[in-house]
């Protein structure tokens, strides 16, 4: 760092100076005049002492200069004086290492040499500091040291053989007032102020942007003199910005708390595992401390409340665990902070039922195992749920602990498959109710379905390379189409035999649906409003016309029997026993009007749910083939929910008891792909995802309703069929 110098000295100071210097050795000997702690700092005014020294001077290395001539040493405080002769070069330098030491119990802060020309005779010589920067700190009997370099000013050649420099030098040491926070929320706040001297022409002042952790009031007080300084007259706080313009001492900033009763913020029990425990756990705010905890037991007893003990806990403490509660007591606890200023804050739980012998009920229509099992609390429990013969699955399954509902997947797990159940913590007693039904739409073993190739196939014999002939909602007639789901085969020692007017029959076990003539949509035979003696259906004949026939006798039959059932892509339907069957979750089936052909109308509105709000249970093969995304129409008129859709979809269609895997090959789903030309030949396997070729020719699509020409390709997401466009 270089000095501060005039632009010209001038020759009468010199003279003047030694003139003083010579009255003061005249007068009181150089001896004394070192004695008066002279301190020469940008001005002739003098200080007694100073808390930073200069304790030692070291000559440290040289470039042409005359070292023994030289000379610097403490002049008083942290001034040093010099006597500096350079050589000729332009490079002469000499350097001096300095050590200041603090000689106080307070910290010191760098600020920057400082000098007056009337105590600088050589303007051509010029001084530089390293190994100390502004703003370092000194603490307290603490040392710095750093070297002192004088040298030649930049483009200054001696025009004699040495030039010469005497000079007061003062290494600008300030004291620092130290500022402390208390209670006061965030970091960064200046720690101190520089305690700046008169000549420094700066004020010694403390500002503060508290920000967003700004303190609602400030208490100031000193440090040494314990004085509490005057908001509005010592200082201001505006905007959550403090401003103490005249430090004059360390201070102490900090927001007060006011002496407000404890805070108890919760205070909650749990029943332990361990018999007659119970855990109370708190949390607890206040501004001068807690000295203690006091909680009180009581039982309640035909409605009047007996205080069983009251135990005293420490301040330290959040939770205790309170001992002998008598198996089936009704209780209640009671917590009581007590702060240091001997305010209290009281908070009770609500009275319950404490009961460590707990009992599991089952209630499983159609299955089981029914009855009641003695468990504890704490302990885990694991049953498997069965079903009688000729039920397949369990529904609505219920279960509550200590009188709530319980969430599956969260607080139970059930396996619909294997019919594990298992509740991992027992902490109240459980009910476990539901009921078994079979399938839910299903055709009897040996039921014919019509093929394409105009030649029928039992239904336990259909596989995914079939292709069927179904009823076309979009085209009014029948046209050929693939599987998109077939139900694996189960057995019932019972099942329902329907007889129509032209003597047909067809077995059914649980739901089933056909299209009603009378209401022109279609009904499950299980609804008895719409299906009974005399509803007229409607079937399919040899030549492919619908034809209809009416109900004459709907009869149990007691025979075990296997029982199935196929949906095709797009319409759900296939034509069996010469009737139009479809899944018995009408909603779906019924999405749109019919005209009197079977036909959806022209005028239907269509909407489509995105795929997004059902990909966590629905394969995106099974939202193309089934039309999933148009469930949006019952939704839009509130005659499902999604909730619903989604429960029919997982436990229903995808359930692992009900659906049979589509062709699979190394994890990844292949579907036939035909045309028209290709009847009596087997289907090309695609590759779920992939595109085909179509051949020369323009073409229908089936299961998309759609028109392709030569050459198009086409993503095969599902069994797809391609009608020869005439």
């Amino acid at each position: 760092m270089q000095k501060d110098k005039s632009s010209k000295f001038k020759k009468y100071n010199k003279l003047l100076n030694i003139i003083i210097v010579a009255m003061l050795f005249l007068g009181i000997g150089y001896a004394q005049i070192t004695a008066t702690n002279l301190e020469i700092e940008g001005t002739a005014s003098a200080y007694e002492k100073e808390g930073v020294y200069v304790s030692n001077v070291t000559y440290q290395s040289s470039n042409n200069a005359n070292v023994d001539a030289s000379e610097t040493k403490q002049r008083v405080g942290a001034t040093i004086t010099s006597k500096v002769i350079l050589g000729n070069s332009q490079s002469s330098s000499i350097t001096y290492q300095i050590t200041t030491t603090n000689s106080t119990t307070s910290n010191y802060v760098y600020v920057g040499p400082a000098v007056s020309e009337n105590f600088y005779s050589n303007n051509d010589i010029e001084y530089s500091i390293s190994g100390i920067n502004v703003g370092d700190r000194i603490s307290p009997s603490d040392s710095r040291t750093f070297n002192l370099t004088y040298s030649y000013a930049n483009g200054h050649t001696p025009q004699t053989q040495t030039e010469e420099l005497d000079a007061y030098i003062n290494f600008g040491f300030r004291e620092l007032y130290m500022i402390s926070y208390v209670n006061i929320q965030g970091t960064g706040y200046p720690d101190s102020v520089i305690k700046y001297r008169q000549s420094d022409n700066q004020p010694t002042q403390l500002v503060v942007d508290f920000g967003t952790n700004a303190p609602t009031d400030l208490v100031i007080t000193g440090v040494d003199t314990g004085t509490e300084y005057v908001l509005g007259t010592d200082y201001t706080y505006t905007n959550g910005v403090l401003t103490f313009p005249n430090v004059s001492e360390g201070l102490t900033v900090e927001q007060p708390i006011p002496n407000d009763p404890p805070v108890i913020n919760s205070f909650t029990e749990e029943q332990q595992d361990t018999s007659g425990s119970v855990k109370v756990s708190w949390n607890v705010t206040d501004d001068h401390g807690i000295d203690h905890y006091e909680i009180k037991t009581y039982q309640v007893v035909n409605n009047a409340n007996t205080l069983v003990k009251t135990e005293t806990v420490a301040d330290t403490e959040t939770e205790y665990t309170v001992t002998n509660i008598t198996e089936g007591g009704t209780y209640y606890f009671e917590l009581t902070a007590v702060d240091l200023g001997d305010l209290t804050a009281t908070l009770a739980t609500t009275a319950k039922e404490y009961k460590w012998n707990l009992t599991v009920t089952i209630n499983i229509t159609n299955g089981g195992p029914n009855g009641k099992t003695n468990t504890t609390y704490g302990s885990a429990f694991t049953t498997t749920l069965t079903v009688n013969q000729g039920y397949n699955n369990i529904n609505n399954l219920t279960v509550t602990m200590g009188g709530n509902t319980l969430t599956a997947g969260t607080d139970y797990t059930y396996t619909a498959n294997s019919g594990a159940f298992s509740i991992t913590r027992l902490t109240g007693d459980v009910s476990i109710t539901g009921a078994a039904t079979g399938g839910g739409v299903c055709l009897v073993e040996g039921t014919k379905v019509k093929l394409a190739n105009g030649k029928e196939k039992n239904i336990e014999d259909i596989t995914y390379e079939d292709l069927l002939l179904v009823w076309s909602y979009d085209e009014g007639r029948v046209v050929e189409e693939y599987p998109l789901w077939i139900e694996k085969g189960k057995r019932t020692v019972e099942y329902y035999k329907i007889t129509f007017s032209d003597s047909s029959t067809i077995g059914i076990f649980k739901d089933h649906a056909f299209f009603s003539s009378d209401e022109n949509k279609f009904v499950n035979y299980k609804n008895k409003d719409s299906f009974h003696i005399g509803t007229h259906i409607l079937k399919v004949t040899k030549d492919n016309k619908l034809k209809e026939v009416s109900v004459t006798k709907i009869e149990e039959v007691q025979e075990e029997k296997g029982y199935y059932f196929v949906a095709s892509t797009r319409y759900y339907n296939i034509i069996s026993d010469d009737f139009i069957t479809t899944d018995a979750y009408t909603d779906i089936t019924n999405l749109y009007p019919f005209n009197d052909n079977i036909t959806w109308t022209n005028n239907r509105e269509v909407k489509v749910l995105d795929y997004k709000y059902l990909q966590d249970v629905l394969p995106y093969y099974m939202y193309k083939g089934f039309r999933a995304g148009e469930v949006a129409v019952l939704l839009n008129s509130n005659k499902t929910s999604i909730e619903s859709f989604r429960a029919y979809i997982k436990y229903l269609v995808l359930a692992d008891y009900m659906m049979q895997e589509p062709i699979t090959k190394n994890g990844t789903r292949y579907w036939p792909v035909s045309t028209d030309t290709k009847l009596n030949k087997k289907p090309t396997l695609v590759k779920e995802g992939d595109y085909y070729k179509l051949p020369f020719g323009k073409w229908y699509s089936t299961s998309e309703h759609k028109y392709y020409k030569t050459g198009d390709k086409v993503q095969v997401w599902t069994g797809m069929h391609f009608e020869r466009v005439k």
